[in-house]
């Protein structure tokens, strides 16, 4: 199980600092992908569909969004 991370409420103000572009080599390492395992866990530990690292205190432009499973009954209009 991987740790759960704190999330920043409404208001706080790393939530409107700029973040930080990683470089590809950054996004690679294995320090990144091992904060985006615990962003996925504190995603879904939250019940989220999606979670910024800015939202955990980590001023990166990087998030965790679940996609979820293809739907058995399409959403949309029906014609009779």
């Amino acid at each position: 199980m991987r740790r759960p991370l704190r999330i920043a409420q409404i208001g706080h103000p790393i939530l409107r600092q700029p973040t930080r572009i990683l470089t590809r080599e950054e996004l690679l390492s294995e320090e990144i992908q091992s904060f985006l395992d615990d962003l996925v866990e504190t995603m879904r530990e939250a019940s989220g569909a999606g979670l910024a690292a800015n939202q955990v205190y980590q001023s990166l432009r990087i998030c965790a969004v679940e996609v979820g499973t293809i739907l058995d009954t399409p959403i949309g209009p029906t014609f009779h």
